[in-house]
Order: C-alpha cells, then structure tokens, then sequence
C-alpha cells in the first residue's frame, strides 16, 4: 500500500518501487517556520527532497533548501528518520523513501526569489507556528506537525 503524489491509496507490486533517500528542514525562527506550498494541492510542505547520486545527507539538505527556498542554512542535527511508500502520478513512479528530518538555522531570513518551482513547490514563507494545524500539510500531516511544534527553537 501506498500513497500517490495526487492524494490516493494503491496497491502496487513491490518490484514497482525504487528506494529513495530524501532529507528534509526544519528550519524555525522564534515563533514562525519555513514551510513550501505544494501547487497542486495548495497545503504545506518542508523545504527538502531526494538525494542526488553522491551526495550526502547534507550536501543534499543545503542543495534542496537553496532550490526550494532561495536561503543557505547550518545544520545543527538529525532529528528523526522515517519510511514512507509513496507513487509519484507524473512520473509513474513508485518509491520507497527513506526520509531523514534535520533541524536547521537559517543563515538568512530574507526569502530570495531565485527558488525552483519546477518540481511542483512554490512559494516559501515563515508560518506562524500557532497557526499551524496538521490537515495543512501536503501528507504526513501529524508527523510534521509534531516534529516541528517539538522544537526548541518553535518558541512553544
């Protein structure tokens, strides 16, 4: 079983699917968090992605939030890992990703306009953490939700 990017639950023969390492960014500043939106469903996502052939974790992190957000950042942890069995509708593809979540600082918080929107992410912004709800997010909405109200610097 598994998700599609379009919000579906398949079943798809395990040979379908391809193994995935991806990182994601937790990146706060006092009571706001940096979150992407994604333009077919209009909900949240974390800057991050999949990992290019050779790079590490955190070659990919900072690759990734420059991309999506425009902004360099330092890493200052692994927060959690997790697994998830997606299908990305318009490719065709089956994954099973490997997903590790860091928590970051922003190096600056002036959002540049020089990000991709090319892969479906748009639009990055410092949300209000108070104002977040866990059915805004794109998927694993509890699970981000609860990653990032966790974090020290969320100012909860």
């Amino acid at each position: 079983m598994c998700h599609s990017y379009s919000g579906e639950t398949l079943t798809l023969p395990r040979e379908r699917f391809v193994l995935r390492p991806s990182v994601y960014a937790i990146i706060c500043n006092e009571q706001t968090v940096l979150l992407v939106t994604n333009t077919s469903s209009g909900r949240y996502y974390l800057p991050g992605g999949g990992l290019e052939v050779g790079e590490s974790l955190e070659e990919a992190l900072h690759r990734e939030v420059q991309e999506e957000a425009g902004i360099m950042v330092t890493i200052t942890g692994l927060i959690t890992a997790a697994e998830d069995f997606l299908y990305f509708d318009p490719t065709d593809t089956a994954y099973h990703a490997l997903q590790f979540y860091y928590q970051a600082s922003a190096c600056s918080l002036d959002l540049s306009t020089q990000y991709q929107v090319d892969r479906g992410e748009d639009n990055p912004q410092w949300i209000p953490i108070e104002s977040l709800h866990p059915n805004q997010f794109h998927n694993h909405g509890e699970r981000l939700y609860h990653l990032i109200t966790a974090q020290p610097s969320a100012g909860r």
